[in-house]
Formats: C-alpha cells, structure tokens, sequence
C-alpha cells in the first residue's frame, strides 16, 4: 500500500445519491494529502481497490449495490464513503472520494443570523460565516483520516446505510456528533448521520478503547480492576494479542477474555491492581494487536499504590 500523496488528473463530482438527496446539495471533491492509505489500483479504471482509515476501517468504492450505494454512483468515478444530516437548520456533508482518497467538507444553511458560526465536529472544530444569512461554507482537503461508521451497522459489510439517519461510532477525538454555536445563542447539535460505506471484503477490523486507564487512588488497599472493550466490525474474525510493557508491567495483572471474534461481536480485557502490594505509583503500557489492518492500539495504565 502507498500513502495519499499523490496527483491524479480525474476529477469527481458524484456524493451519494441518498445524501445528496437528503441534504438538497451537491459537492464537488477536493484532494488532501493526509495520510489515508490506498490499496492497489483496479486494473479496470486505475482507482484503488480500497482506502484504509489511520484506524483500520477499510471501504471498498461502493459502485455495485445500488440498494444501500445509491443509484447515481459512476463505477468509474466511485464514492468510498459519505456522511450527511443535518443539525438543526444547518445541513451537513461529508464525504471521501477519488481521485487519491479526495474529500470533502461542507455546510449548508439559510434565513440564519448573519455572522460567524463555531463547528465542532468528530474531526476538530472549524468556523464558518453566513453573510446575509446564508450559509454555504465548503472546506475541501478537510482531514477526514478516520471514518465514521453507525452504531449499530443496519447491514453487514457496510459502514451504514445512506436511507436511514443513525448515531455513530469513530471519532479520532472521542467526539460523535456535531455542535454547531453562533451568533445570538445560535445552538444545534446531531449525534446522527446517513452513513455509506461498503466494507472491504475478507477483512477483519475492529475498534479498542484507548482511553488511559488510572487504577487506585493511594488510599484504599483494596484491588481495583478495569476493562477495555474490543469491538470486532470488519468482514471476517478479529484475532487481538495483548501484552504488557512500560516501567512497572509486573505491577499489573490482564486477563485477555478476547479470542476470535466475529464480526458484530465484542469482548473485554481485564486490567487489575493491587494497591497494597504496590506502594507509590506504578506506570505500565498495555499493546493491542491483531490481524487487522491497524496498527497496533497501546492503552496507558498507571496505578496509585498505598504507602
């Protein structure tokens, strides 16, 4: 695989069918160098074969299923994967596209109060103006590098479904949804987009809790134990490993309850820590590998031990 820096000469000007619909717009896509990976290139048309997201998520140009893909796709020219909705008056696009992984974000909205409006969304915060009221803020190359995909899938092997509006999974900030503030005490928010995504096939993929975990608090000696889900959604079985690393991985115990796991399927690793046999504090690195195309997922652990 190769990284996004590339030049191609087609251009695209195709989102979904379904979002465009449901969103009254149309975008064309701009082309970012961000470090979205392709696949090979289909020998049919010279277009990657997939793109990988920086956590894994692997989407196929989603051109055969006119059903859950939208019947306007241009199998020469694909959508990999899209998002809209809408919060409050305000309408939301995005999407990712050829040439070279493509994307694009863009806000839509009228009869609001002229002004600057604050967008906070599952990739950063942006701001838009609406001079005379209007809205129509495009930020082509926005770095769109981790994929959304509903909770729950509606269809196995996709990311989502572009006919029905559903809450989200995959932030790379842990933030999913949109708030969007302005002018006047100007406020709305979704945690729900039309999402279309075709999975690559034969491909596991999954999702861990990053979060860093702190076990104790200095005080109390009893032992304190905490879990990290492991979330199975790609095309075929999860297989994670874990392992300890750090300054003080004895100070900690794991007990990985993950084996093979189905796609759809979710287990948990337990962290546990003794405070009374560990006086003061204890740092350690938990990895989490597996057979997907992500690299490996580490989660901090630190513990307060009692003195």
């Amino acid at each position: 695989m190769r990284f996004i820096n590339l030049k191609r000469s087609r251009s695209t000007a195709l989102l979904s069918a379904a979002v465009v619909a449901a969103s009254g717009i149309v975008a064309t896509m701009g082309v970012s160098n961000a470090a979205v990976t392709l696949g090979p290139d289909r020998p049919a048309d010279g277009l990657p074969a997939y793109i990988v997201d920086d956590q894994g998520l692997a989407v196929a140009p989603c051109d055969t299923d006119t059903g859950i893909c939208g019947g306007a796709f241009d199998p020469t020219d694909p959508a990999y994967w899209d998002a809209g909705g809408a919060a409050g008056p305000i309408k939301l696009v995005y999407s990712v596209s050829s040439p070279a992984g493509g994307r694009i974000a863009r806000f839509t909205g009228s009869a609001l109060t002229p002004g600057r409006y604050t967008i906070k969304d599952p990739w950063g915060t942006v701001t838009c103006q609406a001079p005379g009221g209007k809205m129509d803020c495009r930020l082509p190359g926005r770095r769109i590098t981790t994929l959304l995909r509903s909770t729950p899938t509606p269809r196995a092997g996709f990311a989502g479904s572009p006919n029905s509006n559903r809450t989200f999974t995959g932030s790379p900030t842990g933030f999913n949804r949109v708030l969007i503030t302005g002018p006047g005490g100007f406020q709305a928010s979704t945690n729900r987009l039309a999402i279309t995504g075709l999975l690559k096939a034969n491909t596991a993929m999954s999702s861990v809790n990053k979060m860093a975990l702190t076990l104790g608090n200095g005080r109390k000696t009893t032992a304190v134990t905490r879990t990290i889900r492991y979330a199975s959604f790609g095309t075929a079985n999860a297989v994670p490993t874990v392992r300890k690393g750090g300054t003080n991985p004895g100070a900690f115990s794991v007990r990985d309850n993950c084996a093979s796991q189905a796609p759809g399927s979710a287990c948990s690793i337990t962290v546990k820590f003794v405070p009374r046999q560990n006086a003061g504090v204890k740092r350690a690195v938990l990895t989490i590998d597996d057979n997907s195309m992500a690299a490996a997922r580490t989660v901090t652990l630190k513990g307060l031990g009692t003195r």
